[in-house]
């Protein structure tokens, strides 16, 4: 394997996955992850489902028509991110280079592990029998030397599969898949390169004559990006452990009154006080701290007011975030009837990229918020150590018992 191994972990079959490690006896069952509503959109399905024909995205009346006795599950986000979390932290015990993809899918860069492990297949089988017995879900492995191409991989073989590609192995497990498949293409992009008879990757990597100033036209100054990844020539695409969990700039919720419009102020407070606890409870499900904080009032006459305010110390804790929400209500209602509140989180940061340094040893913060972050610290202290290749940086508490055994 040239330069790195990287592996692209992807749950098969995400949503229902999770389902199934709720309620066991969904296994191998028609299952839909869609409102129930028969126009509704289907956002997953379980493989027996598809097996039958049904595809995502039909609308469920579409699905039924393959699968009557389908069963239909509306989506559950909690259980969803709460999945995702465990999954990242058995990942993490293979390798602390980790980087998220989304909510189902990670890059782990395994290098420093080829000396324990005869061939990078052989910790792949560790990989996924250990997320089998853990959570008796499966998931499916590419690798490569590169995200892109381990990327590509993975679906070349699900489910519960594992595929490696290396340089040699481009023509024959690379080059044949339809431009849709190179990642980065969507629809519209699709739609153009198909447009000058661009049709698989292969036509991308080979490309050359009038065709490529075709091409240069619609891929502008990324033109020889695009083709160096098809002919599997970027050597530098690595894993980022420093990325966000959740590339996301705001987090926002807001609830409507149609019937009833708000002018109580007990009423008021008492629904911003659950607007916020919800927001928070997403930020921190996503491991995410804001910089910023902003309230929006709909009026009963549809006038809207938004306003917002920077987080002093990015103190993320319950009190702090309902102190602020009330005290930029109270400077900016007018006293009329409401329509409509949101609450959102802005200018987000992982709390694994977090800086605020004096968080570990502030013994005035609340401690609720010290024991959620515990685990957390930890895996910053442990990234640092792996990058100075020492064991250099502790937690207080390990450094006092540390001298107390001297």
């Amino acid at each position: 394997m040239r330069n790195k191994v990287i592996f692209h972990i992807d749950v098969d079959s995400f949503f229902v996955a999770a389902e199934t490690w709720l309620r066991p006896e969904l296994k191998d069952k028609d299952v839909a992850i869609s409102k129930k509503r028969a126009k509704s959109v289907v956002c997953a399905l379980s493989y027996s489902a598809k097996e039958k024909g049904a595809k995502v995205p039909m609308k469920l009346y579409e699905v039924q028509k393959f699968c009557p006795n389908i069963i239909v599950i509306e989506p559950n986000h909690n259980l969803y991110e709460k999945l995702s979390r465990k999954i990242y932290l058995l990942l993490k015990k293979y390798s602390i280079k980790i980087e998220i993809g989304s909510i189902d899918e990670w890059y782990l860069d395994v290098t420093h592990l080829m000396n324990k492990y005869s061939n990078p297949r052989d910790l792949a089988l560790v990989i996924q029998k250990n997320i089998l017995k853990k959570l008796n879900i499966t998931v499916s492995i590419g690798i490569s030397y590169n995200k892109f191409l381990a990327k590509i991989s993975t679906d070349l073989n699900k489910p519960f599969g594992i595929t490696i590609t290396e340089k040699e192995d481009i023509p024959k497990n690379i080059w044949p898949l339809p431009i849709d498949k190179y990642i980065g293409i969507g629809k519209s992009l699709s739609a153009k390169l198909k447009s000058i008879n661009i049709l698989t990757i292969e036509d991308l990597a080979k490309v050359n004559g009038n065709k490529k100033i075709l091409l240069k036209e619609i891929l502008k100054n990324k033109l020889d990006q695009y083709i160096d990844n098809a002919n599997g020539n970027n050597y530098f695409d690595d894993v980022d452990f420093n990325k966000k969990y959740y590339s996301q700039s705001s987090i926002g919720h807001q609830v409507t009154f149609e019937n009833n419009y708000l002018i109580d102020l007990d009423l008021i407070y008492k629904n911003l006080k659950k607007i916020t606890m919800q927001v928070l409870d997403i930020a921190n499900r996503r491991n995410l701290v804001a910089q910023g904080i902003s309230i929006t009032i709909k009026y009963a006459n549809k006038a809207i007011f938004s306003t917002s305010t920077t987080i002093k110390n990015n103190s993320n804790t319950f009190e702090d975030l309902f102190l602020i929400v009330t005290q930029l209500f109270n400077n900016y209602w007018n006293d009329k009837p409401i329509l409509m509140l949101g609450v959102s989180l802005f200018n987000l940061t992982n709390i694994y990229t977090y800086k605020y340094q004096s968080s570990l040893f502030d013994n005035n913060l609340n401690n609720n918020y010290v024991n959620k972050q515990n685990n957390q610290i930890v895996d910053i202290i442990n990234e640092v150590n792996y990058k100075i290749k020492k064991d250099n940086l502790l937690l207080l508490k390990d450094f006092k018992n540390g001298a107390k055994n001297e």
